[in-house]
């Protein structure tokens, strides 16, 4: 169920090559391993989402992203996994870390 719910919600590699604004790195996101659903991409792409999500740094989606390119995970699901602190949530969660 939830392998199925992940595959419809995220986007499709050959859509993001065509979008012009992706273009100049499609060779770095045509690679198959970025897109594949196992249980080792999925935990991969959880842990650099995660850590990334409680860097206190600007850009930190770009930073999962090449982090998912370097350890070959889930591209899409660690740059949406930045997202669990957002600016409304970031004194919360980093008060509870601390």
């Amino acid at each position: 169920m939830p392998r199925r719910l992940l595959k419809r919600l995220m986007p499709e590699p050959d859509a993001l090559k065509r979008k012009k604004s992706l273009r100049f790195m499609h060779h770095l996101i045509a690679d198959p391993a970025l897109w594949a659903l196992s249980r080792r991409t999925v935990a991969n792409a959880c842990m650099v989402g995660l850590f990334c999500a409680l860097l206190p740094i600007p850009f930190q989606m770009v930073v999962a992203a090449f982090g998912a390119w370097a350890l070959r995970c889930n591209l899409a699901l660690s740059v949406g996994l930045v997202w669990v602190t957002n600016p409304l949530t970031m004194p919360v969660v980093y008060y509870a870390t601390y």
